[in-house]
């Protein structure tokens, strides 16, 4: 129990401690995180804090477009795509989970990792991370990997990105 509530203050006072630095806006928070196995085909849900119930399942999965995430950037690490600290991979494709129309308690037995993530990132200040670009005629908003990816391979996440992981 000890261990419990001490594991609990450290996360709060982490996100705490990032609380000020992290852009508010409508947008959800840009999220990079690394992971030992690639899941990026894999469909996902999001899952409860104690990992014992889903709560959030995706619509559908797109196979290209601006949609199409997660973006893999160097060394195992990933940009977006996800339900964030609480995701866990299934062990079915995205594409089959958009052929299929499956119970939560069916999508439950079908979780290959509850708790997939070595280190996730929330994007602190996202001015440096995305730009807008009008592609067909819509306005869409890119990502700048290879900056990303020079934070990455430079070790200097922590300047734009805030761990809670």
């Amino acid at each position: 129990m000890k261990k419990q509530i001490s594991l609990l203050i450290l996360t709060l006072s982490v996100c705490w401690s990032c609380n000020d630095k992290i852009k508010r806006d409508t947008e959800p928070p840009i999220a990079l995180y690394k992971m030992e196995n690639d899941y990026s085909n894999h469909a996902f849900v999001m899952l409860s804090f104690d990992k014992t119930e889903i709560t959030g399942l995706p619509g559908y999965f797109y196979d290209d477009g601006p949609h199409n995430f997660p973006l893999k950037l160097t060394n195992n690490y990933y940009l977006r795509g996800d339900f964030g600290i609480n995701t866990a991979y299934l062990s079915i494709s995205k594409e089959a989970y958009n052929e299929h129309n499956l119970s939560i308690s069916e999508l439950y037995q079908l979780i290959i990792d509850f708790d997939p993530y070595v280190e996730y990132y929330i994007c602190k200040d996202d001015t440096k991370i995305m730009y807008s670009q009008t592609i067909n005629g819509f306005n869409t908003v890119q990502y700048d990997s290879a900056f990303i990816n020079k934070l990455i391979i430079e070790n200097k996440l922590k300047k734009y990105f805030c761990r809670i992981k």
